[in-house]
């Protein structure tokens, strides 16, 4: 079967939503509303009170907190794991005014949500079984509607396999319609994803087995492309490509703007960078190769 562009975006999209396992809700969740924009409040705070989900939750244009237990059950110990905040917001939010949340765990920063980053793939510790302690600090715009905190399994092949072929559906797209290359790669892209053995749905046995195919057959395609590295912290397993000497190599660094004072005051600036920083610095102790610059 030959897909279109659109459809085969449309399709990679829908291989993108298996990368999850079903979701463990953490509970109860507790909120407090902080007493200044860079203070933690106490974990044995008195003014600590239950959040459910469905209610109404956090200030107009103001900082709150949440936490919670996190405990990793049986059946997800030992796995990569992702966290994800539920919230209610209309359409897009590329200034992040509507919600911006940094996460804690055991004290420590460790990344952070917003409408960019819906899920956060947790430190290798958050697996172990043991009880750890999650807080998040969460500016909202408005009040929201509180959806929950959710931990679930990271399927690693299905989640190496959407995100290889977003990349190269990208990348294709950047070529000229009569350049050969690009048919090329839309050809091997058509393959890899009609490898997908979908008989029994996506969560089959028959369709887990096809998608390391998949992804098998597109690394074999392309040998200069390595296996991302893998979800343990410190691992440098194909943090390095191979080239090509002959041919240009383009190299791409993560980098940040953030104006000091914009469309929010001095202490939201604050918030930003902390939120921005945790993220980084989570990439950098997971991806040692991860290189990232800030401008002002």
């Amino acid at each position: 079967m030959v897909f279109t562009v659109q459809k085969l975006r449309n399709s990679i999209e829908a291989l993108s939503a298996t990368t999850e396992g079903p979701a463990h809700m953490l509970s109860p969740v507790y909120g407090i509303a902080a007493t200044g924009p860079m203070a933690i409040p106490s974990l044995t705070d008195t003014h600590w009170q239950p959040v459910e989900v469905g209610l109404v939750w956090g200030l107009k244009h103001g900082t709150s907190w949440l936490k919670t237990s996190l405990q990793a059950p049986a059946s997800m110990q030992g796995l990569p794991l992702v966290l994800q905040l539920l919230w209610d917001t209309s359409g897009n939010d590329p200034l992040l005014l509507q919600l911006e949340a940094t996460v804690f765990l055991d004290g420590h920063a460790i990344g952070a949500f917003d409408w960019r980053h819906p899920v956060l793939l947790l430190p290798e510790e958050a697996g172990d079984g043991q009880t750890h302690t999650l807080m998040l600090q969460v500016y909202t715009g408005v009040p929201l509607l509180f959806g929950g905190l959710t931990l679930r399994q990271r399927l690693p092949v299905n989640w190496q396999l959407s995100q290889l072929m977003h990349t190269l559906l990208e990348a294709t797209l950047t070529l000229n319609e009569n350049n050969p290359a690009r048919h090329a790669l839309l050809a091997r892209l058509n393959t890899a994803y009609n490898m997908l053995d979908l008989r029994e749905g996506w969560q089959a046995e028959r369709f887990a087995v096809s998608t390391q195919a998949a992804y098998d057959y597109l690394i074999k395609e392309y040998p200069a492309i390595k296996e991302y590295p893998t979800m343990n912290r410190g691992s440098t397993v194909g943090s390095r490509f191979s080239a090509d000497p002959s041919r240009p190599r383009i190299t791409i660094s993560g980098h940040a703007h953030l104006d000091v004072a914009w469309m929010w005051p001095y202490w939201r600036t604050r918030q930003k960078i902390a939120h921005t920083v945790s993220n980084v610095l989570g990439l950098m102790e997971r991806y040692p190769d991860y290189h990232y610059s800030q401008s002002q």
